[in-house]
């Protein structure tokens, strides 16, 4: 059934370190200077960052913070790439603990849902 999510997953020529996990799921923004958070979608996962849908926002700083929960814990994080809408993240983890704890966090589905 080869549509183009699994032309792109599948490409030889994709030179991604990681594998990705494709999960969409709605998140929330953290940014410096705004009182309230700005939801996003998560399109796609993996161990070092993400990619996400803006939801329309047209700034973004080069660094915030990303929820899954409604705020009872974030991660920070890094834009890497921005293209319209859609930007990638880095995480900026501090150690093995917040990677399995964040990953579990992401792929659980959402409590809020």
């Amino acid at each position: 059934m080869g549509g183009l999510l699994d032309e792109v997953a599948e490409d030889p020529d994709d030179r991604r370190e990681f594998a990705r996990e494709w999960v969409y799921r709605s998140a929330l923004l953290s940014i410096p200077g705004q009182i309230t958070g700005q939801p996003c979608s998560v399109r796609d996962y993996t161990v070092k960052g993400a990619s996400i849908r803006l939801n329309g926002l047209t700034l973004l700083p080069l660094e915030f913070q990303i929820s899954y929960d409604g705020f009872r814990s974030c991660e920070r994080c890094q834009l890497i790439w921005r293209d319209g809408d859609f930007a990638g993240l880095l995480f900026l983890r501090q150690n093995r603990f917040e990677l399995g704890r964040c990953r579990k966090m992401v792929l659980q589905r959402p409590p809020f849902a």
